[in-house]
């Protein structure tokens, strides 16, 4: 191949040797990077897959040991619990994991701050949600509310955030494995106690507690020291505070959302109700389990910014979620006429959730784009608009089951369901092309 050269401009022309090096340069990054996504989809599918497994196991097990009344208390519980636990770990780790490979900052240090923001949260978390538990979960004794209360806020705390500083560092595999391991447990504990006749809430909540705190010894004496990461849960600056609230606030907000419907069923007084709700609700979780392993092998790729590259967090929230979309239609139109296949396996008690699930298969699209325009504007730094569009959203929700439950019981609960999550989808996207086109003016002006 012959090379030429401008003399006026120093321009190498496109078919020389240096432009061939670039371009196949470019095909192997892209390559290697298909081949990364690829990875880190598989161990993201390898946990979502495997806590599949586990919830339906939970779920056949603790059928059959708790009638419909008992395992709507129990999902009513976890009702409390799962906002609190967005309090305590999952928006500290997102934080964290903010920090780590958006912002470039020591993981050390980070790591540090976030468990001792985590614990923190986690105490307040425990003692709120006993008391909330205590008085709207009524049928459930203060043993079996504490002892799975502290199992699922103080004892997993630290390993949890520790989860997410470790696809920060190392990657998504290293975080997946640790999470798995989290649901093997869980999973082990439900076959032990139920083979053995000893499969009730209180000797789960006992179980579980003990099991999840020698893993957060093992998390912080072998796994993060194996990553380079030598630390133990110290002080805080109100920065780092105002930081991790920004994430943790939100949280709250999304899980209230998800699972607040059935603590509002349950605070009504219907408590079979909740428990085929739940089951309904629990079938179209499993649906999902596709999408959430795109989101966790996604995060990471949403997360790098660009200011002189216009419009990148759309063009990759429009990416993100023409994929979702090309998932979850098929999964979706699969369900609505094999979801009586699931009513063996629920049982007779909980016959009625086929009926419920194929309402909640008008949100399983919206909840699928709803998220994406999330994550850009997490790229953008823009943390606190996200923080509010959530909040917002989560109001509607919750206004809308406390209005319509009395009225129409779980069709009421469905509403709020996708109102809200409706709301989220369009105030979510509305803020990222706002901010993106501000980032990009900002830019060009700057230039």
């Amino acid at each position: 191949m012959t090379t030429t050269h401008d003399s006026d401009t120093g321009a190498v022309d496109d078919d020389s040797p240096a432009a061939d090096s670039t371009a196949a340069n470019d095909a192997q990054a892209k390559r290697k990077d298909r081949l990364s996504f690829a990875n880190d989809v598989f161990w993201s599918l390898g946990f979502d897959g495997m806590t599949v497994v586990a919830n339906i196991v939970a779920f056949y097990l603790l059928s059959i040991n708790l009638n419909t009344a008992g395992y709507g208390a129990y999902i009513g519980l976890f009702g409390i619990i799962g906002p609190l636990g967005g309090l305590a770990w999952a928006g500290v780790g997102l934080a964290a994991l903010q920090r780590i490979v958006r912002d470039e900052e020591d993981p050390t240090t980070v790591t540090r701050s976030m468990l001792g923001q985590g614990l923190a949260l986690a105490s307040a978390g425990s003692v709120l949600a006993t008391a909330v538990a205590l008085v709207t979960v009524r049928s459930l004794s203060l043993l079996e509310i504490t002892s799975i209360v502290f199992a699922e806020l103080m004892a997993l705390t630290v390993v949890m955030i520790s989860s997410f500083v470790l696809q920060g560092v190392k990657g998504v595999p290293t975080a997946s494995r640790l999470r798995i391991a989290v649901v093997v447990i869980r999973l082990a504990v439900v076959v032990t106690l139920f083979f053995t006749g000893q499969l009730t809430i209180a000797a789960l909540g006992i179980s579980t507690s003990v099991l999840f705190s020698s893993m957060t010894l093992w998390v912080l004496f072998r796994s993060l020291p194996a990553a380079g990461l030598n630390v133990l849960p110290g002080r805080f600056t109100r920065d780092d505070r105002n930081i991790a609230l920004s994430f943790s606030v939100p949280m709250i907000g999304s899980n209230l959302q998800l699972d607040g419907d059935k603590t509002v069923l349950n605070a009504y007084g219907m408590e079979e109700v909740a428990g085929v709700y739940g089951a309904a609700f629990r079938v179209i979780n499993m649906a999902f389990t596709p999408i959430r392993a795109l989101q966790g092998a996604m995060h990471n790729r949403l997360l790098p910014h660009d200011a002189d590259d216009h419009g990148l967090h759309v063009r990759r929230a429009k990416s993100f979620a023409l994929l979702n979309m090309a998932t979850i239609l098929p999964i979706g139109i699969v369900l609505y006429f094999a979801v009586d296949l699931f009513e063996p396996l629920i049982g007779e008690d909980f016959a009625e959730s086929s009926r419920i699930a194929r309402w909640l298969l008008i949100f399983m699209p919206i909840k699928a784009l709803s998220g994406v325009p999330l994550g850009g504007l997490l790229g953008l730094g823009r943390t606190s608009t996200r923080a509010w569009v959530m909040g917002i959203s989560a109001l509607v929700s919750l206004s809308l089951y406390v209005a319509l439950i009395p009225l129409w019981s779980w069709v009421g609960a469905v509403l709020g369901t996708v109102i809200g999550e409706l709301v989220l989808l369009i105030l979510g996207t509305e803020r990222l092309l706002t901010w993106q086109r501000r980032s990009d003016a900002e830019s060009t002006n700057a230039h």
